[in-house]
């Protein structure tokens, strides 16, 4: 890959990868924590932030394929015809 789009592509995927670990490694985290039984957050707190991190979670995954099919497509490993198909079917 060379050319500024191609360095923008490079960034932002290395910039993704490392969104996603510190997603997973605060995941883990929280799953580790001993539960809290005087916390002041209610049902509806706890179900509010398991939404927002599916969200953040699916959005990470989604860029990443697009960039991953950036990739792909500036390296020669698929054509722009099968780049358009699979970014249609995204």
């Amino acid at each position: 890959m060379t050319g500024p789009l191609s360095a923008f592509i490079e960034d932002a995927y290395q910039d993704t990868l490392s969104l996603m670990t510190e997603l997973r490694d605060f995941l883990v985290e929280v799953q580790a924590a001993p539960e809290d039984a005087e916390a002041s957050e209610t049902t509806e707190v706890r179900a509010r932030i398991v939404r927002e991190i599916s969200a953040i979670t699916r959005n990470l995954t989604e860029a990443m394929a697009w960039l991953l099919l950036q990739k792909a497509a500036a390296a020669g490993e698929i054509t722009g015809k099968r780049l358009k198909a699979a970014q249609t079917d995204c």
